[in-house]
Parts: C-alpha cells; sequence; structure tokens
C-alpha cells in the first residue's frame, strides 16, 4: 500500500509531546510535510489517530460528535462553531463512522489538494458561509463516495474544469451566492447522476446550453438571479427529466416558450418570478401538461393576462400571483382551456396585492379550491362584486376579503354586506355627466335637422323663383311704322323662335 501523503495524528496519543511539536505538526503544509522529511519526523505519527472531534480552538469549542456509530453516520460532525481553519488547510482526518461533515462558516480561504485525503467514506460536505475564493484542481479527487457539496456563499469568481473531478457519485451541488461569471462546459463531466444543482444568485453569470448536455440526470436546476436574458430554444434539450426549474430574478422580457417546451413532459414545478414580463397570453406555456405549481411573484412590469393564458396547464394545481402592482384586469377565461372551456383544476390560488377592483365570477372554479389567499386589493363594491356575497370564496376568505371603495363601504366585509347595497348606482356627478352628454347627443341631432330643414327650404326656394320668373316674364314689344300702318312686334316670341331654331 502506498504511503498516505498525510499524517494522522491522535492528539490523545501526543499527552507526551509538548506544545510546541504539536502546533508545528499541525500547521506544517500538508503537501510539503506529508511528503518531504521536515526537522520533525512526523512519520512516525502515521499510524496513529487524528479524531477532529477532539480538536480545541482558542476559544475551547470543539466539533460536535454524536456518540454512536448510528448518530454519526445520520448527524455527522458539526463544526460550525468551531474556527477550524488553521487544521483545514491542512491534512483533514475525519474517523470513518461519521459520513457527514459541517465545516459551514469556519473561515476557510482555500482548499489544497490533500486536504480531503482520507475521507472517502464522507456523503455529505458542507463548506458553505466561508472566504474561498479558488479550489485547486482535483481538490475532491479522494471524496469517491461524496453524494452532496455545498459552496455557497463564498467568494468563488471562476471554476477551472478541474475543479470538481472525481465526483463521480455527486448527485446534489450548491454554488449559490458566488461571484461566478463563468462555469467550463466540462465542469461536471465526472457527475453524470447530478440530480440537484443551485447556481443562484451569482448575478454576472455566462452560461452555454452546452453547460447542460452532461447533466441528463438532472431533476432540480435553480437559476435565480444569474442574469439570464433570452433563453436560446435548445437550452435544455439534454435535461428532459428536469422537475423543479428556477428562473426568477432575471432580465426575461418574456416567457421562454421555446426553451421550456423541451421539458415540458416532465417539469413540475417552474418559477419566473421578478421578471420583466408584460404579457400573458395563450402561447406564454405551451404544453406543459405536467406542471403542478407556478409561481408569479413580484413582477413589476406585468399589466395584462389574457384569455386562456394558462389553457395548457391542464394539471395545475397551485399558482401563485403576488405583488403584481400592474395588474388592474384579468380575463374572466384566463384559467379555461381551449378545447373545451372547461376551468384549469386549480386546488391552491395565492393571488394578492395587484390593483384589481373587480374579481371575475366565472374565474375559477371556487367550490374546488382547497386553498385560497386573495389579500390586498381594491375591491369596488357595487353590482359587479354582488356575487360574492354568500359565495363560497366569501366563507374561505372571511376577514381577508374587504371593501375599499366606495367611502360608505369602505373596510366592510363584503360578505356582510346586503345586496341591495352593491347597486351600480351613480353619483350626482355621474348623473350630471350623463345629462350633458344626453343634452349633448341631443344638440347634435337638432342642429342636423335644422340643417337639413334649412337646406329643403333653400332648394325650394330656388326652384319656386325660377318658375315665377318664367311665369311673370315681361313682354318686349318692337313697333314697326308704315307710310299706311302701324306694326306691333312681340320679341319674347321671336326670341323663343330663335331659341328654338
Amino acid at each position: 500500500m502506498a504511503p498516505s501523503p498525510c499524517p494522522t495524528v491522535s492528539i490523545r496519543s501526543l499527552v507526551v509531546v509538548t506544545m510546541a511539536t504539536v502546533l508545528l505538526t499541525l500547521t506544517t503544509p500538508c503537501d510539503a510535510s506529508c511528503r518531504t522529511d521536515s526537522v520533525l519526523d512526523i512519520r512516525k505519527w502515521r499510524n496513529m489517530e487524528w479524531d477532529i472531534c477532539d480538536f480545541q480552538d482558542s476559544t475551547n469549542t470543539s466539533c460536535l460528535c454524536p456518540p454512536n456509530d448510528y448518530e454519526g453516520k445520520n448527524d455527522g460532525v458539526d463544526c460550525r462553531k468551531v474556527h477550524t481553519a488553521g487544521i483545514i488547510l491542512e491534512c483533514l482526518m475525519v474517523p470513518s463512522n461519521y459520513s457527514k461533515l459541517d465545516l459551514s462558516g469556519t473561515g476557510i480561504i482555500h482548499l489544497t489538494p490533500y486536504v480531503f485525503y482520507g475521507v472517502d467514506h464522507l456523503t455529505k460536505l458542507d463548506l458553505a458561509k466561508n472566504f474561498i475564493t479558488n479550489i485547486s484542481d482535483r481538490v475532491f479527487q479522494y471524496c469517491t463516495s461524496l453524494e452532496e457539496l455545498r459552496l455557497s456563499n463564498n467568494y468563488l469568481e471562476i471554476l477551472q474544469p478541474q475543479a470538481l473531478a472525481g465526483l463521480t457519485k455527486l448527485t446534489s451541488l450548491d454554488l449559490s451566492y458566488n461571484q461566478l461569471t463563468e462555469l467550463p462546459d466540462s465542469l461536471l463531466q465526472d457527475s453524470p447522476e447530478l440530480k440537484v444543482l443551485s447556481l443562484a444568485f451569482n448575478p454576472a453569470l455566462s452560461l452555454s446550453p452546452e453547460f447542460f448536455a452532461a447533466l441528463t440526470s438532472l431533476t432540480s436546476l435553480d437559476l435565480t438571479s444569474t442574469g439570464l436574458g433570452d433563453v436560446p430554444g435548445h437550452m435544455f434539450q439534454h435535461n428532459t427529466r428536469l422537475l423543479s426549474l428556477k428562473l426568477g430574478h432575471n432580465g426575461m422580457t418574456e416567457v421562454p416558450s421555446d426553451a421550456l417546451r423541451n421539458v415540458a413532459s416532465t417539469l413540475n414545478e417552474l418559477e419566473l418570478s421578478a421578471n420583466p414580463i408584460q404579457v400573458l397570453d395563450k402561447d406564454s406555456f405551451p404544453q406543459l401538461k405536467e406542471l403542478r405549481k407556478l409561481t408569479l411573484e413580484q413582477m413589476m412590469k406585468l399589466s395584462k393576462i389574457e384569455e386562456f393564458a394558462f389553457h395548457d396547464l391542464e394539471n395545475l394545481e397551485t399558482i401563485v400571483l403576488r405583488y403584481l402592482p400592474e395588474i388592474r384586469d384579468i380575463d374572466e377565461k384566463a384559467f379555461r382551456r381551449m378545447v373545451n372551456g372547461s376551468h384549469i383544476p386549480v386546488q391552491d390560488l395565492t393571488f394578492s396585492f395587484t390593483r384589481l377592483e373587480y374579481l371575475p365570477e366565472d374565474l375559477l372554479d371556487w367550490e374546488g379550491l382547497k386553498y385560497v389567499h386573495i389579500e390586498y386589493h381594491r375591491w369596488r363594491c357595487n353590482c359587479r362584486m354582488s356575487w360574492t356575497v354568500g359565495s363560497v370564496l366569501a366563507k374561505k376568505l372571511k376577514h381577508s376579503f374587504r371593501c375599499s371603495y366606495p367611502d360608505v363601504l369602505r373596510g366592510r366585509m363584503i360578505n356582510s354586506i346586503p345586496s341591495t347595497d352593491l347597486m351600480c348606482k351613480t353619483t350626482p356627478l355621474a348623473q350630471h355627466g350623463s345629462v350633458r352628454a344626453a343634452l349633448g347627443s341631443l344638440w347634435w341631432m337638432v342642429a342636423l335637422v335644422v340643417m337639413a330643414v334649412t337646406v329643403s327650404l333653400l332648394v325650394v326656394f330656388i326652384l319656386a323663383r325660377r318658375r315665377q320668373r318664367e311665369i311673370q316674364k315681361i313682354p318686349c314689344y318692337s313697333v314697326v311704322r308704315n307710310k299706311d300702318e302701324i306694326t306691333v312686334i312681340d320679341d319674347t316670341e321671336s326670341d323663343e323662335r330663335d331659341v328654338e331654331v
């Protein structure tokens, strides 16, 4: 058997060794001292056991280690309150009866190549909330049994192609809340069994569709706040087992319908919150017949939910529509199927914080709802809301279903208002406006009638005048005098004859 690159030291066995020797042994660089001789011949400690649970730092705090093997495999070693960076930077040894190790918040800055030598029995490793800026190539190569790795809340910017090499059994990886700007396409080529991946809150992350090509077993993907804008249509074409997809807090101006088609046959949960999407229409969620939950929160620019917007979501059970300040109306057919007009079978509805004033009676199958949260709207209590009085919906909402308008009903529960008070009555100002509108129309009609009569009279007058002139023509005579007689000639008749000729 090849010699171990890292010494195994038992603090119990070092009772006879001076404190200086112990400190020097624990602080000598692992990748150097484990392979070369030093002033202290540490090779003699290799056959001795160092139990991490014996470690104590300057604050006299130690890792919490369960007392028996059963708890050790299920709960593992908890070092969250221990500043173990001085040891973690060197050779870390964990007894084989512990399968989980929590080193979150322990002040780790860097991971050396041999830091995890000898921990091939670990199945879960938590390195979150530290100060890690870089990961050496193949640093996890000894973690051959590791299934879950957490590196969230660190300061990682770039990962080398071999940074996660050797993690052949990895099923869950959390890289959220870092400063990653790019990820090599081959980063996870050794982890074909990866099912859960979180890259959330790396706001300047650049991803290519090829990065997801090797992740054919992926079931959960979190890309929240990763700077996504236009999502390529072939982004998830290899992730045909995807069940949960989170795309919230990005820059998408429309639902990535083409990309969603690739996972339409499996996707159960979709989140698109906090994207600048303006309209949801009948083409927004194509063929997502297996979707069970849809979350749309903080959609600050969403202004229209058109008819049949959710018509393809035949099995939708839970929908969250919350913090939508531009929504003033929702089409009553938004939750209906285009094929037969039946309702989508929603059972859990959250619809809150909008500018909605009226709730369409036929929007959903209210009796089929098991859980409903409709709060913080500006209900205008008149005849359009009278259907809610005594309804199943009003009974489910109870105290949260109150009027905002008119002022005389402000704050009152809709279910407690008599139907006679929910009439579409016009105010005096509205009546005055209606009268003015009616008078305006009447004046236009009168003006048109007067104009028509005037034109008619004018035409009649002109025709009559012409006729009168013909009847009252003044005769024009000429006198011809001869020697023996005087002849009077009617020139009018002669003029007419001339005209006829």
